[in-house]
């Protein structure tokens, strides 16, 4: 019902809020507590002191004896770092002077039809992983939307599902194999890509080769349309997202990144 899913949707909404809500009230007690100068370094600096939380109210009180802000596997850390500073550079110097030609070039209309493009030509890997997750009221919706995008929509360049009442869903093979138990392994940053992790990258690998083999407009494999529309599509993926490196202003956005990305999954994976 549109109403359950509204409701759905406001709780998960809530559930995400209030966990970021959570790591910046970390992030903002340990940017003012003082240590004593002969305080010894243990317990993360103290905050998984119980006596730490003291007067904090305790929805935003993360579980006894977890700090999963900074308890995460990240045994590559010292190169994703850096690999999260190539990517900042190569954000402000290549990626958002594109976007905003991008922007300049096109009206917002011809850039939403973009949009409506991709999500179409990426609904048959929503679809197939769909129906490995065996849910069929999902999958029978992604297929519609496919349909009738592709058709009504010319091609997906009009989001005609939507208006129709065929809702959208998100699925990718790394959530798929999260759906089956697979652990999320280390986390990982990948050059352009971004915030990862093992199984999110073997799934990112898994989806690109059913993209290319399932190739339902003949475009993802030949190479005179595979190179600008690569690009292209880069570079309206860099437009939709609203994050920016540096928009946090916390000495911590590495460590906060990270936990909101593979708090995300999780997420996506139980829902």
């Amino acid at each position: 019902m549109p109403g359950e899913a509204s409701a759905g949707m406001q709780i998960r909404s809530w559930r995400r809020l209030r966990r970021l809500l959570t790591v910046l009230a970390l992030l903002s007690l340990c940017g003012c507590a003082s240590q004593p100068a002969q305080a010894p370094p243990a317990d993360l600096d103290g905050l998984t002191d119980p006596g730490f939380y003291a007067g904090m109210e305790e929805s935003f009180r993360p579980p006894p004896g977890q700090l999963s802000f900074f308890n995460v596997y990240d045994p590559w850390g010292p190169l994703n770092r850096k690999l999260y500073v190539f990517n900042s550079y190569l954000d402000n110097y290549v990626l958002l002077p594109a976007v905003r030609v991008y922007r300049y070039a096109l009206p917002k209309p011809v850039r939403q039809a973009v949009t409506n493009f991709f999500a179409n030509l990426n609904e048959v890997t929503t679809f197939i992983n769909l129906v490995l997750q065996m849910k069929g009221v999902e999958a029978l919706s992604s297929g519609a939307r496919f349909f009738n995008n592709t058709t009504v929509g010319i091609l997906g360049l009009i989001d005609a599902a939507t208006p129709m009442g065929i809702p959208k869903y998100e699925a990718d093979l790394g959530q798929t194999l999260g759906h089956y138990g697979v652990g999320p392994g280390p986390y990982m940053v990948l050059p352009l890509f971004g915030p990862s992790s093992l199984r999110d990258t073997t799934g990112l690998v898994g989806d690109f080769a059913i993209s290319r083999e399932i190739d339902v407009f003949g475009i993802r494999k030949a190479i005179w349309a595979s190179i600008p529309l690569t690009a292209l599509e880069i570079i309206q993926t860099r437009d939709d997202l609203a994050f920016s490196y540096g928009d946090l202003s916390s000495p911590f956005e590495y460590e906060m990144v990270r936990y909101l990305y593979l708090e995300s999954r999780e997420l996506n994976i139980r829902d």
